[in-house]
């Protein structure tokens, strides 16, 4: 079945959801980032409050991770593990239904905005330059 590229996208409604938590430290969040993995469950970056939050099928925050700066975008990479721009680096963290564990880090000489995966690839973006 061919789709059509310039088919539009129709929302019929939408349904706010609240990542607040009773330990954030701010009373408001930004959300930049966020994934659907395979079994449901959502990721959001929680710019504000510096924190990645795993939200289950009932949208509700189950688990969360402090990260050491502010994440402005993440991007999976396996259906359990992602990566997320922190400041100037990107922070890979594995999911599973039970617990977020934080992976290897990725120093960068310069801060990071973006970070997308394609085809093995990991792209990032500076703001004023695309890295692969």
């Amino acid at each position: 079945m061919q789709r059509n590229p310039d088919q539009a996208i129709i929302v019929t409604g939408a349904t706010p959801v609240s990542v607040r938590i009773p330990s954030d430290s701010s009373t408001s969040y930004i959300i930049y980032g966020i994934g659907g993995l395979f079994n449901g469950q959502i990721l959001v970056t929680d710019c504000n409050n510096k924190r990645l939050k795993l939200l289950d099928l009932r949208l509700k925050v189950v688990r969360y991770f402090d990260m050491s700066g502010y994440q402005l975008d993440m991007c999976l990479i396996t259906p359990c593990q992602v990566a997320v721009a922190v400041d100037s680096c990107i922070q890979f963290v594995s999911v599973n239904s039970v617990q977020l564990m934080k992976g290897r880090r990725l120093q960068l000489p310069h801060d990071c905005y973006g970070v997308a995966h394609h085809q093995g690839d990991l792209y990032l973006t500076s703001g004023k330059a695309l890295y692969k």
